[in-house]
């Protein structure tokens, strides 16, 4: 009688372990256009904000923050930093930004690796590549391209 109890238990608990646990993540497609306006103060201090439309999040903005620093032969600069994506119904996408700039022509490129965030993208992972015109008038174009795993 005591071992049915407690094979009842573990079954129940069993079933209640399967119904809580997280569903894999899905890799998806990822596609993003944005325009937006970037500044950069004396330290190589950035801060960049936009927005357009992306595939998983709709209509997004951006925030992001990052430092520019001069490559070892100076043709380059390397940029790194963090962004915060908002997707059009208000969950967060949080990334981690490396990338080269050519100073000389405006051209980035840039790698957006998915750090989590809020909503559905609690458990974001993945990676996607971005490529930026740099402006002289301080507005900036990009179109990127990657998988978003959530």
């Amino acid at each position: 009688m005591l071992f049915c109890k407690i094979r009842s238990y573990l079954m129940a608990l069993a079933l209640v372990a399967l119904a809580v646990a997280p569903a894999a993540a899905t890799p998806r497609p990822f596609h993003l256009v944005e325009h937006g306006t970037i500044a950069v103060d004396a330290n190589g201090n950035l801060v960049a904000d936009g927005g357009g439309n992306a595939t998983q999040l709709g209509r997004f903005t951006i925030h992001r923050t990052g430092t520019l620093k001069p490559s070892s032969d100076g043709t380059t600069l390397i940029i790194e930093g963090h962004a915060t994506l908002t997707a059009a119904n208000g969950d967060l996408l949080e990334t981690d930004i490396e990338g080269v700039l050519d100073p000389a022509t405006g051209h980035a490129v840039l790698t957006y690796e998915w750090e989590g965030g809020t909503g559905r993208f609690h458990n974001a992972t993945g990676a996607a590549t971005w490529l930026v015109q740099v402006n002289p008038d301080g507005t900036y174009d990009v179109t990127a391209d990657g998988i978003l795993n959530f």
